[in-house]
């Protein structure tokens, strides 16, 4: 259960107390997108006692976006889930320029989840990151 966040473990442990010691891969890795959900919908500046938790404030590249702002756009989300998501490794995020809608950025995170056994097992994620903001995550 180490695997889930502190506040994640303790709603488990109150819903399901007879899994409590149990985790599941698929349970850590949805935990895992949660978050990251929750980390890539904040915007800089908004969590006082954190100023650099979330992305910067991107509303209006969707909609016109050069190379250089999706690349630092790429970084800005390789670097908060390098901070602030300590359960992947090697993180790198990849611009997905293959996007159904033309208003919408698509990118590809890829890690490795650390595991307590350490082997390092990868997982890839795929965002999108709409017109007005908003990050989605999929697996």
């Amino acid at each position: 259960m180490a695997e889930l966040r502190l506040l994640e473990r303790i709603r488990l442990i109150e819903k399901e107390p007879h899994q409590r010691g149990k985790t599941g891969s698929s349970r850590v890795v949805d935990s895992i997108m949660l978050h990251l959900r929750r980390i890539l919908n904040t915007r800089q500046g908004s969590v006082s006692t954190c100023l650099d938790y979330g992305i910067p404030d991107f509303t209006n590249l969707a909609s016109s976006y050069s190379s250089a702002s999706v690349a630092e756009l790429a970084e800005s989300i390789r670097k908060v889930v390098r901070k602030y998501e300590p359960r992947l490794r090697s993180v790198t995020v990849k611009f997905n320029p293959k996007s159904d809608e033309d208003l919408e950025l698509s990118f590809r995170i890829d890690a490795r989840l650390a595991t307590d056994d350490g082997s390092n097992v990868p997982v890839t994620f795929s965002t999108v990151v709409d017109p007005a903001g908003r990050v989605d995550i999929n697996e």
